[in-house]
């Protein structure tokens, strides 16, 4: 039987978003962003390197959905209905795969995140309260029950990690990011403490929450327009992100909703920009986009110049003359690494774009045109250029 993919990413469907934030007393990086000057970008003013990268299907191991996607010590980590799938970053061939779901002994009943530390794999597991920890070669090594009901996580260091629970309180915490001690096997810090209110209605799903680079621990949360640098000591503001006029006034965010949904609803109606969607970071950009009137606006800021834009159109897509298509959540990448950014190209959604359309192609792009209909997706790594005078204050 044929086998048809589904590349979800988690922002599509959920929302995250912006709290206004007092600066004034914060020495912290800006990124401003106008909502009236979008613009149309050239994928060859876009993109310097493009590289594909082609996943294994190794023993018929096929990828349905995408739920997290990282890039660490020249692996591919996925997760796809609950099982990791570990690649090698240059080739794409399948290294690793752990499908230990279940209710025994070593065994997770849920995949909500995972980490990769050199050749140990942790889970986490929210249903168990707890991180589980592998090899990679599949051995169960320890169960570390935080206590916690985590949405995502990370190691900042070799002692702790940080967990966000989003609004998942319990006896442990009512407070969205845990610092926690593997050394003492506890909650070593608190932060961003959960009302009786925002319990009730702020439950979204971010694209990601922990963001690496040259590094640096980076944190992002639903409604804040904040991005703050973890560290042991404590969480410290790094960027904020100022949409000026369609910014969500902190008021609107205190009041009482019955849902995500009506909270949505009228952020809408007023023109609030309520959703930053994958915060990436590489070492000369941020990359992130925003919902505005039902559009996906992808932004890119230069670490450099201090300049940003913002696009909804790419012209010349992947540099195939003549393909144009709007930015969304499918074009927008799922992760960094200090250089690069990596997005997913599922091939037969792809080669349904192009059907029937006069347009021509660079070579590097003919293994996804030429892929068979069961074959996995393909991975872009793309590195940014300098956008020669198209980024502008």
């Amino acid at each position: 039987m044929k086998k048809k993919y589904l590349i979800f990413i988690i922002s599509i469907i959920f929302f995250s978003g912006c709290k206004t934030t007092d600066k004034r007393n914060i020495n912290i990086e800006t990124i401003s962003v106008s909502t009236d000057n979008n613009v149309s970008l050239n994928y060859d003013y876009y993109v310097s390197e493009s590289i594909l990268i082609p996943l294994d299907k190794g023993n018929n191991q096929y990828l349905s959905s995408i739920k997290r996607f990282y890039v660490k010590n020249n692996k591919i980590a996925v997760i796809s209905e609950d099982k990791v799938f570990i690649y090698n970053s240059e080739n794409g061939r399948l290294l690793f795969f752990l499908d230990r779901k279940g209710k025994g002994p070593g065994e997770y009943m849920n995949i909500d995140d995972i980490y990769l530390d050199s050749e140990i794999l942790y889970v986490l597991d929210k249903y168990n309260r707890a991180i589980m920890k592998y090899n990679l070669q599949g051995k169960f090594i320890k169960k570390i029950d935080t206590g916690l009901v985590g949405f995502t996580f990370t190691k900042i260091n070799p002692d702790v990690f940080a967990i966000y629970i989003n609004s998942n309180i319990s006896d442990k915490s009512r407070y969205r990011l845990n610092l926690y001690s593997l050394r003492k096997g506890e909650i070593v810090k608190k932060f961003f403490r959960i009302s009786d209110s925002e319990y009730r209605w702020q439950y979204v799903l971010d694209n990601r929450n922990f963001i690496k680079n040259k590094g640096h621990t980076y944190f992002i949360q639903s409604f804040n327009d904040t991005v703050y640098n973890i560290r042991e000591e404590g969480i410290h503001p790094s960027y904020y992100v100022d949409f000026g006029k369609n910014r969500t006034p902190s008021d609107f965010l205190k009041k009482d909703y019955e849902d995500i949904r009506e909270f949505s609803i009228k952020a809408s109606r007023k023109n609030y920009i309520y959703s930053i969607v994958g915060f990436h970071h590489t070492i000369d950009y941020v990359y992130f986009a925003y919902r505005l009137n039902n559009e996906c606006i992808h932004c890119i800021y230069s670490l450099k110049t201090g300049r940003t834009v913002s696009f909804n159109n790419f012209e010349n897509y992947l540099n195939i003359k003549g393909l144009n298509e709007k930015t969304s959540w499918s074009n927008f990448p799922l992760t960094n690494d200090n250089e690069y950014f990596y997005a997913v190209i599922e091939p037969n959604s792809f080669k349904e774009k192009i059907k029937g359309k006069k347009v021509s192609y660079p070579d590097w792009i003919n293994p996804v045109l030429h892929s068979d209909k069961e074959d996995n997706p393909f991975v872009l790594k793309f590195k940014l250029d300098n956008f020669k005078n198209i980024i502008q204050k």
